[in-house]
């Protein structure tokens, strides 16, 4: 019994050392990358920056537009499928991370008292 115990201690000692080792310490590199990824929008005649219902001065028109919004129901399935493709790209992401299960059970049966020790006991006939 004391051998299997050093065994195991041996055997988890190990383990565990072995878990924590990682490698070399990561230095990250400078990369010389620019402060700005793109240009700026420059803004001309052409483009129009004010949303679309200021856009609009037609009280009529800019509620048909708000009831089309709403009542189509090509855009709500989109923005249904977008939603589903957010909710299952966060599902996939959430599963890489890692789990810890436990588990811990206990039973135990005790005899009958009414009933005798040997319930099946062997017929006789004579």
């Amino acid at each position: 019994m004391k051998t299997l115990y050093k065994i195991g201690m041996v055997l988890l000692t190990g383990a565990i050392m072995t878990s924590c080792v990682v490698g070399k310490k990561y230095s990250r590199t400078d990369l010389q990358a620019p402060e700005k990824y793109r240009d700026e929008i420059a803004v001309t005649g052409d483009t129009v920056l004010l949303p679309w219902k200021n856009y609009y001065k037609d009280p009529l028109l800019v509620a048909l537009i708000e009831k089309a919004l709403v009542k189509n129901n090509e855009v709500i399935i989109a923005m249904k499928s977008m939603e589903q493709l957010d909710l299952s790209y966060k599902q996939a992401k959430l599963s890489l991370l890692p789990t810890l299960d436990f588990d811990a059970g206990a039973s135990r049966s005790y005899p009958s008292k009414k009933f005798p020790k040997r319930i099946f006991e062997p017929a006789i006939y004579w």
